[in-house]
């Protein structure tokens, strides 16, 4: 098998070591062959060191000159494991009622992100000559595999160049689900099928895809390449530097060594050493205390250190030409540590300094919970802001999104949404749980508002609907999105809860959404709070942590066509938050509005019927002393709004009423 590897550089004794000279050779003639489509109506499978999102669809994204970037390229993000990988093919799934008709042309593109930067490795060209039918999965695959680096983001796009098919059969319609892929994010760039170093981000949201990516192929059993590359220059040192091999791996007898160039120093270690680990089809080295910045090194393994799982022994790394590389600094530390020395007055930045740093933040999000130092460095540098400078939208109000000079504002604005994204997710809290208990924004007293921190065993069970049935009516208005079911709880800034829910729920399909407030602002003109503020748990165990550094109410995702019934769900660790209930499974009596839930510190109130939900600020329903009223008024208007459409007063879901 032939791989593609569009990133060879001269090495610090300006030559090409051998491998790379192979790959680039092999490159060169795959350059010639053209790729392949295919459709199915089953997704592709997930194997080995694939990437894939097949959550529940909540959009779909027109692919044409409708679309108001006119054809743009439309692509997903994602991020690969630390050793070297192969990509194979790629896949997106059209929306089950639309088809698209042959003959088409696509441009498939394959390039590294940073931010929102694409610089393109590989670019291949395919044609459609059969027909992709509703709700299939459209496959394309490379002519020879692109060879990708470890611990690295990558786009991949899909370009439609050209149709010969009319609009009405032949404009494909891709599915996205929310933000169910913590690693990546769905993105469109460019025009007339054509994309362009320029992505246009849509945070949130990621498409269903796949890509199929696989440990590299080579004859007998072989290293197959270095994170870092060979001969990389400026690589970022991370907790570990990795070597790839063709099989499983098993340790040998014998030794690696670093050679430190720069310093003229070499560091020994055993295979059995404890910071050598082998995992898979890689060997991990720790860098702690051998690998520093700026520094160039080369690594050779001894014959015979590495073994496959067979006992067959590896021939060795042993020149100083096959794996070396050139360390720099690790830019995102640097850019936290100037922007605080900035913010505290140790080091004064200039305007294009921050604005340098800022980019640099927003580049390097994807890294951010990489490691203690990383997540430690963004946290303290939010922190560092809200201490001397005063939180954003509380010390200093409103910013308009055509104001693009107030360069240290927008630099810890990035890097609070960048945060929300990217860090709060299952494995990151799992994995810096200590370091996320007690970390919140300042804003958060701003939007979505103070909650006094509850006892840490406070314990409130609810009965929640996990249900989403089908029922008569047109689907509009993102009906199908999850419908989510308040539990009366609200998590406050900073602290950690845990939802228990019944073994049915666990299937990864229900989720607890922290936050109502799910629009997505990135279009208003002014910012008053971040544009995304809610946080997405997937559930696929009885018990749940969740966490957010703005807080917000706790509520129970149950997507289309769910049928889990009535279930009770516990929230220990959470604060209550006014809750007035009028469900057939669940009635607040006037006496416990007046006395209990109307009281309830949660900055957010909830008011909850079979036919709508309703959210709006605390300070607004204190003195309200008569809501069974005002709710029974709400749902007769809601039973003649339903009459008049020719819908069932009850249907799926609750029609939902934000005020945000």
């Amino acid at each position: 098998m032939r791989f593609l590897n569009c990133t060879g550089r001269r090495n610090h004794r300006a030559r090409y070591s051998e491998v790379a000279c192979l790959v680039i050779l092999f490159a060169l003639a795959d350059f010639a062959q053209a790729g392949t489509m295919s459709a199915s109506t089953n997704a592709p499978a997930i194997n080995g060191y694939d990437v894939a999102n097949y959550g529940v669809v909540e959009g779909v994204d027109k692919w044409w000159a409708e679309n108001s970037a006119a054809g743009a390229v439309k692509g997903q993000t994602f991020r690969t494991s630390s050793g070297v990988t192969a990509l194979h093919s790629v896949t997106y799934q059209i929306t089950a009622s639309q088809k698209a008709e042959s003959t088409k042309t696509y441009v498939v593109r394959v390039g590294k992100v940073v931010g929102s930067v694409f610089t393109l490795i590989h670019s291949e060209t395919f044609t459609q000559t059969f027909t992709w039918n509703g709700g299939e999965y459209m496959t394309w695959t490379f002519a020879s595999p692109v060879l990708l680096e470890g611990d690295t983001t990558y786009g991949v796009d899909i370009g439609l160049t050209s149709s010969t098919s009319d609009w009405g059969t032949g404009i494909p319609y891709l599915n996205y689900t929310a933000n169910e892929y913590a690693s990546g994010v769905m993105y469109s760039s460019g025009t007339s099928g054509i994309g362009t170093t320029n992505l246009s981000l849509a945070y949130g949201s990621d498409r269903i895809f796949h890509v199929d990516v696989a440990v590299p192929t080579a004859p007998g059993f072989a290293f197959v390449g270095g994170n870092p590359f060979d001969n990389t220059i400026g690589a970022t040192v991370r907790p570990y530097v990795v070597a790839t091999f063709n099989q499983d791996v098993a340790p040998g007898a014998g030794h690696i060594t670093i050679t430190n160039f720069t310093d003229n120093l070499g560091t020994v270690l055993p295979v059995t050493d404890p910071r050598v680990v082998f995992e898979g089809n890689l060997v991990k080295i720790a860098t702690a205390g051998v690998i520093e910045p700026l520094k160039s090194y080369a690594i050779q393994i001894e014959p015979g250190a590495v073994e496959n799982t067979s006992g067959t022994p590896f021939g060795g790394i042993t020149d100083d030409t096959t794996w070396n590389f050139t360390t720099g600094t690790d830019p995102l530390l640097d850019a936290c540590t100037a922007l605080k020395n900035h913010i505290t007055g140790v080091a004064p930045l200039t305007t294009n300094q921050i604005a340098s740093y800022a980019a640099t933040l927003d580049a390097e999000a994807d890294r951010f919970a990489e490691s203690t130092n990383t997540l430690g460095a963004v946290f303290s540098l939010v922190q560092t802001y809200d201490q001397v400078k005063g939180p954003l939208w509380v010390a200093s109000g409103s910013f308009s999104r055509s104001v693009t000079t107030n360069h240290l504002q927008w630099a810890i604005y990035r890097a609070m949404e960048d945060i929300v994204d990217l860090v709060y997710t299952p494995a990151n809290l799992a994995q810096y749980e200590a370091m996320m208990n007690g970390f919140m924004f300042g804003s958060s007293t701003n939007f979505p508002g103070p909650c006094p921190l509850p006892a840490t065993n406070s314990t409130y069970t609810v009965p929640v609907n996990a249900s989403f049935p089908v029922t008569f009516g047109r689907e509009t208005q993102d009906w199908t999105k999850p419908a989510a079911r308040p539990t009366g709880t609200y998590l406050a800034p900073g602290t950690l809860a845990t939802v228990t829910v019944p073994p049915a729920l666990t299937n990864g399909i229900y989720k607890i959404r922290v936050g109502s407030h799910l629009w997505d602002y990135s279009n208003k003109p002014t910012l008053q709070r971040l544009d995304r503020t809610t946080v997405l748990y997937p559930i696929t165990a009885t018990e749940t942590k969740i966490a957010s550094p703005l807080g917000g109410g706790i509520y129970i995702e149950v997507p289309y066509r769910a049928d889990g019934g009535i279930v009770d769900v516990t929230v220990t660790g959470a604060a209550r938050a006014p809750f007035y209930s009028n469900t057939s499974y669940r009635q607040t009596t006037l006496t416990e509005w007046l006395n209990t839930e109307r009281t309830q510190p949660g900055p957010w109130a909830v008011f909850f019927t079979d036919r709508f939900q309703l959210n709006v600020p605390r300070t607004w329903i204190y003195a309200n002393t008569n809501a069974p009223t005002v709710i029974a008024e709400w749902d007769a208007s809601m039973d003649i709004i339903n009459d008049l459409m020719g819908f069932p007063h009850i249907r799926g879901k609750e029609t939902l009423y934000l005020q945000a």
